[in-house]
């Protein structure tokens, strides 16, 4: 299926263009399905070399058709026949359908390995007790401030559940998944808010002010990511669609 209005390939049932915003209801079937991409439908269809494609999604078998359906002679993407997404958990795509995915590749295989193993590392200090130091320097602490412990106890647990998520996350990026994306842009906003929500309570706890000029460069960078990550993956939303 592409836009007729733009020529931009968009996923079968697609409402509207992510690169022009054409509303596709206008168009008529033939425009939005070219000779070389007939209308999907549930029955299977003889391909061009004897093979057969199954349109419920089903897949292909041997014959006329590549993996994404196209005929050999009319896929406009030759280049990607027969191309590994990923290797051994690891994305070795920097470009895919005539676009960049330099900065996918860059997030999924090093940022979000990052982020997981930081963010791992970080509830398990929390949970063991040396984020403040020696573990004589945080009895004294606790000591001090008996309901510290408790709630570092439970952001210890959220930090270490934002790990795995980073790690799960960037896994749905490299085999292109859907959701993926989405869920990238919430991993940049959900620890900001927790981390506020956390300081906010150690506050009252503590009686002293301790929101610094950290905090606030986390928030803006969160919100940069989000904006960049909306643009860049809204741009391949016919890529991210497994």
């Amino acid at each position: 299926m592409r836009c007729p209005n733009c020529g931009q390939r968009l996923v079968d049932g697609a409402h509207k263009c992510p690169i022009c915003g054409a509303d596709m209801s206008v168009y008529s079937q033939e425009e939005l399905y070219p000779v070389q991409e007939a209308a999907p439908s549930a029955e299977r269809e003889q391909s061009a070399g004897g093979g057969t494609y199954d349109r419920a999604g089903n897949g292909y078998t041997a014959g006329g058709r590549n993996e994404r359906g196209f005929s050999t002679e009319n896929d406009p993407y030759p280049e990607d026949r027969g191309k590994r997404t990923s290797i051994f958990g690891f994305s070795t795509l920097f470009k895919y359908k005539g676009r960049g995915m330099i900065w996918n590749f860059i997030l999924s295989n090093i940022a979000l390995v990052v982020s997981a193993a930081s963010n791992m590392l970080v509830g398990i200090e929390f949970l063991n007790g040396t984020a403040y130091g020696t573990a004589e320097y945080t009895q004294q602490v606790y000591g001090a401030y008996p309901g510290l412990k408790s709630l570092d106890m439970v952001y210890g647990i959220i930090c270490f559940l934002i790990g795995i998520a980073a790690a799960t996350i960037r896994l749905e990026l490299v085999y292109l998944k859907r959701k993926g994306p989405r869920h990238l842009m919430m991993l940049y906003i959900v620890p900001v808010i927790i981390g506020v929500i956390y300081l906010l309570i150690a506050m009252g706890i503590i009686g002293e002010f301790m929101i610094s000029w950290e905090t606030g460069y986390q928030v803006v960078f969160a919100v940069i990511m989000v904006l960049v990550n909306r643009k860049y993956y809204g741009n391949r939303q016919d890529i991210f669609c497994k």
